[in-house]
């Protein structure tokens, strides 16, 4: 084989790689929107912005911990799987977590362990923290955020894909009005 053509080969392998890589991740999240189950995590304050990925809202949540049996078993910083249901209200609860993917259900995510205390609680960091916006809305959309979060008397909430494990952050609603509705108001 010549170089040229040889050439030509590695160029249209090395093409058709780049492509592979975001159309498979694309293909993912769309998989888990179509199939997953949907849930809503309550939200908490918090909210920085990147210079380097743009603007968003950063998101706490406050059912984040969960009872464990020994915590002596337990690392922070474990990558670790959460089985999630619905409360009596509605929202997303870790029921509880386990070392491998439960093979009952799924609706589960990955999580990391934040920390484990004595009481025999573990509380964990959800791996959809942001919200990344449009430039023309997140300025507004984070007024709205930081006024609804400091107000009890308003519900404010993520919509969440889950399954399998993998999840995907679907927008934060407040009051059941899309951010992104209430930023272009």
């Amino acid at each position: 084989m010549s170089a040229p053509k040889f050439m030509i080969i590695i160029f249209i392998l090395i093409a058709a790689i780049q492509l592979y890589v975001p159309a498979s991740m694309i293909i993912g999240q769309n998989e888990v929107i179509t199939s997953g189950n949907m849930f809503h995590f309550k939200t908490a304050p918090m909210d920085p912005n990147d210079p380097f990925r743009g603007k968003y809202i950063r998101l706490r949540y406050q059912n984040n911990s969960v009872d464990i049996e020994d915590p002596g078993n337990w690392s922070p910083g474990e990558k670790v799987f959460a089985e999630i249901a619905e409360d009596e209200e509605g929202f997303a609860t870790i029921e509880h977590l386990t070392k491998t993917p439960p093979a009952h259900t799924s609706n589960y995510i990955e999580v990391e362990i934040r920390s484990v205390d004595s009481n025999n609680s573990a509380i964990v960091n959800y791996p959809f923290d942001r919200l990344y916006l449009d430039e023309s809305k997140a300025e507004p959309a984070e007024k709205r955020y930081l006024e609804s979060i400091s107000d009890s008397t308003r519900s404010t909430y993520s919509v969440v894909i889950v399954k399998d494990g993998k999840s995907v952050l679907e927008d934060v609603m407040i009051d059941g009005i899309s951010i992104r509705e209430l930023a272009g108001r």
